[in-house]
This record gives C-alpha cells, structure tokens and sequence, in this order.
C-alpha cells in the first residue's frame, strides 16, 4: 500500500495537465488536496521566488521550475509578471513555443529581450497563436491576459532554459495549461509568495531557490543560486546532500535537499490515538466551564525513560528489522513495558543534519535541526517515498496501545545552518534577518544559544513557526508534551534582550 500511495508520482508530470492558479498565501508549505498542491512561503525582502518540481528525490535536474519575475536590476519591464521555466532534463516535451523570425512583427503576449541578436533559434513563436501546439495554452483574447508568458530576461541563456524535441510527432509533453482565469506565477500577497498547481499529486519532491539583497551589513544574505528547502515541509530527503558546497557561494543543486509533498489526511489513528483524555471542569461559583485534558496517570506517577532513536536500536543485538529507526522502537515496545515506564521522552526527531563533516565527525544526537515540522529522515524506513509521517504516527499509535505517553525533545533556539560561514539550505536563504537574531552591524550571528546562532523566536513569523509547528505535533502528530531545549531563548524579543512577557510562550 505504501508504494502505490507514494510512487506514483513517476509518471505525474508525463501524464497529467497541469493548470497552474493563483493559489493562497495560508497555509504556509505544500498543502495537497484532492485537485492539487498549494504552495506557499514567506520571505518579506526577496526580490523573486523560483518553486523546483521533481521526479524523484535524487534527480539532479527539476522536471519544472516555477518562477516569479524578477525585479529591480534583473527586469526593466513593469509589466511583466511572471514565467514558466522548463528545465534541460525534460526529454518527452511534444511541443515548443516558437518565436516568428519576424520579430518585430509578433502580435504576442511574449516578450523578448532587447538583446534578440543572441537569441537561440530553437525556440519560436508562431504568427497564428491558435495553433501552437504547445506545452503552454495561451488565451484567445491575447490581449486581456494580465500576466503575459515571460521569456527569461536574459536571452542569451534561453536555450538552456527549454529543451525542444527533434521530432515533435513522436514526444510526449508535460502539459501546463494557462487560461485567462489562471497565472503561470508564484503570486505575491503581503510577503506571502504562493502559487496552486492542479493536477500535481502527493510524493513529488520540490525546492525552492529565492533572490534577493546580498548586503550582510544589512543581514540580508540571499543566493539566488542555492537550493533550499520549505520551513514548513513535513518531510525532507538529504540523499544528494553536501553541506561543503551549501557553504560555498553558487549554485548547488547537484548536492542540495529536497523537501517532499505529504497528504496527512488519510492516515488511520484507530481507538487508541491519544493517551490523554479530554475532561470538563468547571470553576466554583462562576458556572463556567474549562476543557482541559487529564493525563491517565497522575505526574507523580509518571516514570519517563529518555530515549534516542537512533541508537535504541542501533546494534545488532537488538534484534529488530529495521535498526535505528521509528520502526525499531515499535519492535522493542515489550522491553519497554518489561521496564515498567510510562512515558517515553524522544531525544530530538526534528530533521537534522546528520552528515559527515570534513574532520570525520558526524552529528549524532539531534540538536542541531534543519527543519521543525519534518521527523528525521535518517530514522524513516523509507523517505524516499514520501513516508516520515506514516512511519511517526505508527510509533506514535504503537506506543499509546501500550499505554506509553510520547514526550518530544524539540530545539526552537538555532538551526545548523550555523553563523556566517555555515551553510544556506533554508532560514538564511529565505529572509536571514527575519529568522535569526543578529549583531548590531548585522554581519554576524548572536551566539545566545551556544551552537553559532540564535532563532529569533518572537519575531511575529518565527513566533507563528514555533507555535504552528506545536500545533501540529501535538494535533497531527498525537504527541503528548513538550521538553524545550534552551528553553530561556524563547524568551528573548529581537534585540536580544530578555521579555517581560515574550508572546511565544
């Protein structure tokens, strides 16, 4: 079942028509519904948004780019919106659009770079618009559509942008269909850039890559080059990952992560899916009633035995199928009730990175995320599919069978992108300045966590993050508590400077 749930996504980009809509800014990350996928992240100093699409997790090219238009010094047309990129590795495309060697002639919502003399000539437009056979179906009424086709700014570099087929008869095509009531843009509202793609499936991975200001005087540090991965992913893949390259300026796709589409609406809780249970009081003389939840057995009572899950399992000894993953823990759930606790406190399961360093070491033990709504994929059986929260939420279902409460010890103070010469793979990438807090010359970290920079917790969108993710571990994931690392940081505003009354807590 787990195949067929999540491997589908294969052959999604050959078969299906994709219509690519305005979509919504709320909620934040890749929302699937039965149509499609809304996409949506926030970064208030960006200049554009680019959203990769792939096959699989470890393809080294998209199979479709998504992109805003790019602003200030990257286009001098205000009308311009907004663009669809397809990438190199798309082999089956059944058509191409084409440009009229009449260019000055071309009645077209295309627009094409002053710079026409270097234009590759594999990519035309015909003079009768109607009967493009084309990936892209512009509207009849050419005139009244808002936001025109864009041909990359840079002209020079648009054969590598679309790879047309020799023989156009015998291709298939991914097939993006544009109409007067759709745009082809990640759209903008607020600092919300967003975009709905109908017909796209569960399972599919995708990126981001966001360009901006890079002035660290400013704390602006963004790289239109580098790959990055969404906050608000509830499942990541690191099969290509290299964290050297992500710290080197430039392009890393080859080497970058990948976060993945995840349908949560489907998974079976059972009868069992909580261990707490909901009870009313009420308060004396004021007739008004409280909901609050009463755990089965009284704190007093409650005997927690830390655990990481990694290592629980790890050797050999153990005995399980699947070592050093959620899977094992199940497995060992009869050693646990032999032990006679009640709880069970995870050690970080927040994504992290758990990549060998230059100087042999590797990170072991979790505190140092690269993504807080995500469970580790290291600790999944199979994350190339798409399966982190299935896998989660069956030890989760497992454990409240047993009668055993599931604690989580989750790290909000920093992330492991680390300070200046750390990696870009997400935070730094998106909006450095808004997630992290910094020195008065905003060109270094503040180091009040101790592990080279600190989340700017009570940010009002950092803040939003941190209170959305324990949302959702405790509703969608059925997770019991909380143990809060650093716990104090979550007490510090903007500057810095310890809160009275900080709103995240």
């Amino acid at each position: 079942m787990l195949g067929e749930l999540y491997t589908d996504h294969e052959q999604t980009f050959k078969k299906y028509r994709y219509v690519i809509e305005r979509g919504y800014p709320h909620p934040l990350g890749a929302t699937p519904d039965e149509d499609g996928v809304n996409f949506s992240i926030y970064s208030e100093h960006a200049d554009y948004v680019e959203l990769l699409l792939f096959h699989r997790c470890d393809d080294l090219k998209p199979a479709l780019i998504l992109y805003t238009n790019r602003v200030g010094e990257f286009t001098h047309s205000k009308n311009i919106a907004n663009s669809v990129m397809v990438s190199e590795d798309i082999e089956n495309i059944a058509s191409s659009v084409k440009v009229s060697e009449d260019i000055e002639n071309i009645a077209s919502s295309v627009k094409v770079s002053e710079d026409i003399e270097n234009i590759a000539s594999s990519v035309k437009v015909s003079e009768d618009i109607e009967n493009i056979a084309s990936s892209v179906k512009v509207s009849e009424d050419i005139e009244s559509i808002e936001n025109p086709v864009k041909v990359s700014g840079d002209i020079k570099n648009i054969e590598n942008s679309v790879k047309v087929s020799e023989d156009l008869e015998t291709t298939e095509a991914t097939s993006i269909e544009i109409t007067e009531a759709t745009s082809i843009a990640l759209n903008k509202t607020f600092h919300f850039w967003h975009v709905y793609v109908r017909g796209l499936k569960p399972g599919v991975h995708y990126a981001y890559r966001i360009g901006g200001p890079l002035d660290p005087s400013r704390g602006y540090r963004f790289d239109g080059d580098k790959v990055l991965i969404d906050p608000y992913s509830k499942g990541n893949n690191k099969a290509l990952w290299n964290r050297e390259k992500a710290c080197m300026p430039g392009d890393n796709l080859a080497f970058s992560m990948r976060s993945v589409v995840i349908d949560m609406s489907h998974y079976k809780w059972g009868n069992n899916s909580h261990i707490t249970a909901e009870k009313i009081y009420e308060m004396p003389g004021m007739g008004e009633k409280l909901y609050s939840k009463k755990r089965l057995q009284e704190l007093n009572e409650t005997i927690i035995y830390e655990l990481h899950v990694g290592g629980f399992t790890r050797s050999p000894t153990s005995g399980v199928t699947a070592p050093g993953t959620f899977s094992g823990v199940i497995e060992k759930i009869p050693y646990l009730k032999e032990l006679g606790i009640t709880s069970v406190e995870l050690m970080p399961v927040f994504d992290f990175d758990d990549a060998t360093s230059l100087d042999g070491r590797k990170q072991y033990w979790g505190y140092d995320p690269i993504c807080f709504f995500a469970p580790h994929s290291s600790y999944c059986v199979n994350p190339e599919y798409g399966a982190h929260m299935e896998e989660f939420r069956d030890m989760v279902r497992a454990l409240h069978k047993a009668g055993i409460e599931v604690i989580l010890d989750v790290v909000f103070n920093h992330t492991a992108e680390g300070d200046n010469l750390g990696p870009v793979f997400s935070f730094k990438g998106i909006d450095n300045s808004i997630y992290y807090l910094l020195e008065p010359d905003k060109q270094y970290y503040s180091n009040y966590s101790g592990c080279e920079n600190t989340v700017s917790c009570n940010h009002p969108i950092p803040q939003k993050l941190i209170v959305d993710c324990l949302k959702y571990w405790a509703e969608e994931m059925h997770v019991d508590g909380f143990r809060f690392d650093e716990g104090s940081i979550l007490s510090l505003d903007t500057d810095g400077k310890v809160m009275k009354y900080p709103p995240v807590i």
